[in-house]
């Protein structure tokens, strides 16, 4: 069965082959991330259904400079593509499906933002783009087509920068966020027994396994990430710091429906993962 037939999401294909001829007109390499690439790497490699439903498609574009970005935007405008009224990195297809571009590269701020020229002027933070481009998984959606599709300890770490830049607007991001902890041991069950199998010896604890080894994977990818190493393992902290004073714990609580404690637990485990992975690496 097909990606997208497998997502319920059939009409994403003409948009993708739609996109795809474009961005390699004009040389630009790109990658899936958000919501989408929750649904396919849960989903579509895995087969377990995701709670929340997405129709929003996510795209993270290498740009050089803003002229590659406006040709891109208007050769797609020509393809029944229109923009959004007021956020100039958000199109619609055939006035439906959402899509939004995300850039990075060039045109990047030291500061992690790029400036967005649309109807109105909009400042986003792509903070980690560039780090975690490195850290995707080639994923056939059609017959010999692919994409390259952000890989689950990737999106976790995309999920925190986005919920903690603007965590009033983003709660979404821990939901996802909550989602991979909860399912990452399910679907690393043989990788545990073969790589991670001193985390058994006091029998199998989804919530010490599944935060334990996914941060592992997250601490693999820090390791070589230096700018936004220090920004996630500062997050963990701040909520790790104090029980009774996590936010993120309690957030936490709403989607997975444990106590905050447990999820402070949780959040500890990750970040001794990630620790352990670093320590090793470095090593």
């Amino acid at each position: 069965m097909e990606l997208f037939q497998k997502l319920n999401k059939k009409n994403y294909i003409e948009l993708f082959e739609v996109l795809e001829v474009e961005l390699q007109l004009l040389g630009i390499d790109y990658y899936v991330i958000g919501a989408l690439a929750r649904d396919i790497m849960i989903t579509g490699k895995h087969n377990i259904p995701v709670p929340r439903a997405t129709s929003d498609i996510d795209i993270a574009i290498v740009i050089p400079e803003y002229s590659v970005y406006d040709t891109l935007k208007n050769n797609l405008l020509k393809r029944d593509f229109t923009e959004d009224k007021l956020k100039g990195y958000r199109l619609f297809y055939k006035n439906n499906l959402m899509l939004d571009l995300l850039p990075f590269g060039g045109i990047e701020k030291t500061d992690g933002t790029v400036n967005i020229y649309g109807k109105e002027f909009h400042t986003l933070s792509v903070m980690g783009l560039s780090e975690i481009r490195e850290f995707t998984e080639i994923i056939e959606y059609s017959d010999n087509k692919s994409f390259k599709v952000t890989t689950l300890p990737a999106i976790c770490i995309l999920k925190l920068i986005s919920w903690y830049d603007k965590p009033a607007e983003r709660i979404k991001d821990i939901d996802d966020f909550t989602f991979i902890i909860s399912k990452y041991a399910i679907i690393n069950e043989f990788k545990i027994f073969d790589n991670h199998f001193d985390l058994l010896s006091n029998g199998w604890n989804d919530d010490i396994i599944s935060p334990r080894v996914l941060g592992r994977d997250i601490g693999s990818i820090l390791f070589s990430t230096i700018n936004i190493k220090d920004h996630i393992i500062n997050i963990l902290i701040e909520h790790t710091r104090n029980i009774h004073s996590s936010p993120l714990s309690v957030l936490m609580s709403q989607f997975n429906k444990k106590y905050s404690d447990d999820n402070f637990n949780i959040l500890k485990e990750l970040l001794k993962g990630i620790n352990e992975s670093l320590t090793n690496v470095g090593n």
